[in-house]
């Protein structure tokens, strides 16, 4: 059964995405959706860094940090992992928190392969 069959069955509808191309028209746009990483910290800091200004939790703490995250609740947010199964899990957990998530289609795998901006540094 792939992925987004199982969330469907689980949450109802799959959660909806976003292509890079269209992300990164956002981002230069100046009025960015909130990006939510839930790749673990090794991972987030890792190889194929992350997008500028990614906030970072981790899939396994995402359910109990929803409190401290309230302030991204009302904004549209994407999230991201390293290919995209990761994030579509959020995207479900969040949906059916009440949160507008879309999952980056091809995670941060297709961003490094289409050259957009990552921030490697430590931190």
């Amino acid at each position: 059964m792939k992925a987004a069959s199982f969330l469907q069955g689980l949450f109802g509808a799959a959660p909806a995405s976003i292509e890079p191309v269209a992300l990164v028209a956002q981002l230069d746009q100046g009025q960015p959706p909130a990006i939510l990483d839930v790749r673990g910290a090794d991972e987030f800091h890792g190889a194929l860094g992350r997008i500028p200004g990614a906030h970072n939790v981790p899939l396994p703490d995402l359910a109990r940090a929803l409190p401290g995250l309230e302030a991204l609740k009302h904004s549209r947010v994407v999230v991201v992992c390293r290919t995209d199964r990761r994030s579509a899990a959020a995207a479900a957990l969040l949906s059916a928190a009440g949160w507008r998530a879309e999952v980056l289609r091809g995670g941060m795998e297709l961003w490094n392969r289409l050259g957009y901006p990552v921030s490697r540094a430590q931190g």
